[in-house]
């Protein structure tokens, strides 16, 4: 009969070499960490919040008041809400993959 320390020698080398084995598994070819990454990249920024800003301030001559940005699934949206010359408050949408306002 195998003392114990007869079994704990055996079983970290056991422990040991499956690990090597799933490591060697895994070589060559993208992990699921790597694919999960990949798909979880953030969207593609075609403009900044501030350039969004500065945009909608130039087109309707009007101050920022307040903006944010906003995730719709894989596309990020800028809300900006404005003062008008006459007071008005109001609100526009950029797109910031493509800059364009919706």
């Amino acid at each position: 009969m195998a003392s114990g320390r007869d079994r704990d020698d055996n079983r970290g080398s056991e422990r040991g070499q499956g690990r090597d084995d799933d490591r060697d598994n895994d070589r060559g070819r993208g992990n699921d960490r790597d694919r999960d990454r990949d798909e979880n990249r953030a969207p593609e920024r075609r403009l900044s919040l501030d350039e969004a800003v500065a945009q909608a301030e130039r087109r309707y001559k009007a101050r920022a008041v307040r903006a944010e940005e906003k995730r719709n699934g894989d596309r990020i949206e800028y809300r900006i809400r404005l003062l008008g010359e006459d007071g008005r408050v109001f609100e526009v949408r950029i797109d910031a993959g493509s800059g364009r306002e919706d």
